[in-house]
């Protein structure tokens, strides 16, 4: 059916098929409308006729036996059945055969049409006979008044026997018309798809390289003409075959060693050549791309601009040359380098150096406020001079923090020396605890615990584990109002190690948690300040733990509090003996 011969078959079929159909619906039609015409003209004269003698037996009461006897001599001529009605459509007289609707009351529409002085006629089914049958009512008039009605009824058995035998007729010739229609359709469109097919089987040898093949069609008609632009198309393109392969193993040869990712474009946008590092990063299929690409299918590259930021987080700076033959531009080479490292690094760098320079400015700027004070009032208040000189060290001390901190960073950057040993979190959190005994103290916080008993060991940095901790608390100590609490718990899960640290402080609003570890971000950096904050104590929290392979999070509410819950990898069976026996021990894990 993919074919088409067959088409033009079918379409030929089903319009000689449609018209068959319409002519022979028309000539039906039109025939019964032929013979039930002339039935009625018929059935109405007569009827009229009926009505006109019967109307003396209306005159004074109705005469049934002069209407019977009436009847009985106009039913033969009528051929078919005749009843004789009141005013109120009872029966007073009818065919022989059918005495037995005599004294009934008829109801059809059309005897109600008669008995209001309008005639009416109908054509239904007689569901016992299964045929159709015509009834036409004639009203009986008598001084301008229906007295009377004239009912008749006749079967249409010879119009749709008539019918029937026609339409036979007409299927038969139909099919035959149409059998030898099909044949001189299948002959007809051969004439055309022959040809066709010879020009077909030329451009399949054509896709395989086969140039040499020439169609000989000598009809001088539209196929003729088809057939001699396709040679000379064949002659064209067998010269344009080769001149691409050329030009295409001399741009396989010139960029077959490059590393950078290199894609050469015609001055028709074609993909000539492109390389499987620039199909790894754009995520191309290098073979498709060098048969069928085209520059609307590199999409990041429809301008000129330097750097190309893809989807996969990659950054490919990009450069473009001419491709010139005999001195004539013929296409792009478009040169791409991976620079995602060198952005990343440099990124950081600015951001690093531009978010410790605004750090540092605001500690040095108060310093130089309160010395000019100073040096510019040297008899001022021993008491202001103290409230000054307190101020200017509190600054210097962040100051000092701060670059602790900024060193904490750096060490923990340097992952490839980190040597690991088996470390206890149960040891670490004790230490932390007598360290911020004081700071507990004077803010009246409760520090309670809530640690699983034999806890397991983990791999790790000892002082770098306990200044994440340090970090985690000193936080909830700053931000937990006096008489609050601060809760530490701990407990193993599969082969993790969980450490929670809740307190009942001010909480952290749910638009900053997704930046609360970003280095030197604060919620309120007035307050930080206050507190001697540097922006740094998450973010070195959250490196530390990734460092030894685990993970931190937090969930606050304002008002309520917040929890900190860092997950650390358990260590192995066999390195926990190892560890515990270095000790002097031989206890079993």
């Amino acid at each position: 059916m993919k074919s088409i011969q067959w088409k033009l078959v079918i379409v030929y079929f089903l319009l000689l098929l449609f018209a068959l159909e319409l002519f022979g619906v028309y000539m039906l039609s039109s025939i019964e409308n032929y013979y039930m015409t002339d039935l009625e003209e018929n059935i109405h004269g007569q009827a009229r006729l009926l009505a006109g003698l019967a109307e003396r037996y209306f005159r004074d009461s109705p005469d049934q036996e002069g209407l019977q006897q009436l009847i009985r001599e106009y039913s033969l001529l009528i051929g078919g059945e005749v009843y004789l009605l009141s005013s109120t459509g009872v029966v007073l007289a009818s065919s022989p055969g059918v005495e037995e609707f005599i004294g009934r009351r008829l109801v059809q529409q059309e005897v109600i049409s008669a008995i209001q002085g309008r005639s009416g006629n109908a054509t239904r089914v007689d569901f016992e006979t299964n045929q159709r049958h015509y009834y036409y009512a004639e009203p009986i008039a008598s001084n301008d008044e229906t007295v009377g009605v004239v009912y008749v009824s006749t079967p249409l058995q010879l119009i749709d026997s008539t019918l029937d035998q026609l339409r036979r007729i007409l299927i038969t010739g139909a099919v035959l018309t149409l059998a030898v229609s099909a044949i001189l359709g299948l002959n007809l469109a051969g004439t055309i798809t022959r040809p066709l097919r010879k020009i077909t089987d030329q451009a399949e040898a054509m896709k395989e390289g086969d140039f040499s093949t020439k169609i000989d069609i000598k009809a001088d008609d539209e196929i003729g003409r088809l057939s001699e632009t396709f040679n000379a198309l064949s002659d064209r393109l067998k010269e344009s075959w080769a001149e691409l392969v050329q030009e295409k193993d001399k741009v396989e040869g010139i960029l077959a060693n490059l590393t950078d990712g290199l894609i050469v474009l015609s001055h028709n946008d074609e993909v000539l050549h492109i390389n499987s590092t620039a199909c790894s990063w754009l995520g191309l299929e290098r073979g498709k791309m060098e048969e069928q690409g085209m520059a609307v299918d590199l999409h990041w590259l429809t301008d000129d601009k330097g750097f190309i930021h893809l989807e996969n987080g990659l950054i490919l700076r990009q450069r473009r040359l001419p491709l010139l033959q005999a001195g004539q531009k013929h296409g792009t080479i478009i040169v791409l380098s991976d620079v995602t490292e060198q952005q990343r690094l440099d990124k950081m760098r600015q951001e690093f150096v531009a978010n410790v320079s605004h750090e540092l400015r605001t500690p040095l700027t108060s310093i130089k406020s309160y010395l000019e004070a100073l040096i510019g009032n040297p008899d001022e208040d021993p008491k202001i001079k103290n409230r000054f000189l307190s101020v200017i060290n509190a600054e210097t001390d962040r100051m000092v923090r701060m670059v602790e901190d900024l060193l904490v960073l750096s060490r923990t950057e340097d992952t490839q020396s980190q040597a690991f040993d088996l470390q206890s979190i149960e040891e670490i959190i004790a230490t932390l605890a007598k360290q911020v005994e004081v700071d507990l103290k004077n803010k009246r916080i409760d520090l309670q615990f809530k640690m699983s008993s034999h806890l397991p060991l983990v791999r790790g940095d000892r002082d770098q584990l306990y200044r994440l901790f340090l970090n985690i608390v000193n936080n909830s100590i700053k931000f937990t109002p006096a008489g609050g609490s601060i809760t530490i718990s701990a407990g193993s899960r599969k082969n993790y190690l969980e450490i929670a640290i809740a307190d009942t402080g001010i909480g952290i609003p749910q638009q900053s948690l997704g930046r609360i570890f970003e280095r030197f971000y604060r919620v309120e950096k007035a307050r930080s300040r206050r507190g001697g904050g540097s922006g740094l104590g998450l973010a070195i929290a959250k490196q530390i733990a990734e460092i030894h392979g685990g993970n931190i999070s937090i969930s606050s509410q304002e008002g309520k509090g917040t929890e900190v819950v860092v997950t650390l990898p358990i260590a192995a069976r066999q390195k926990l003996r190892v560890g515990r026996a270095s000790k002097g021990g031989n206890a079993d894990v």
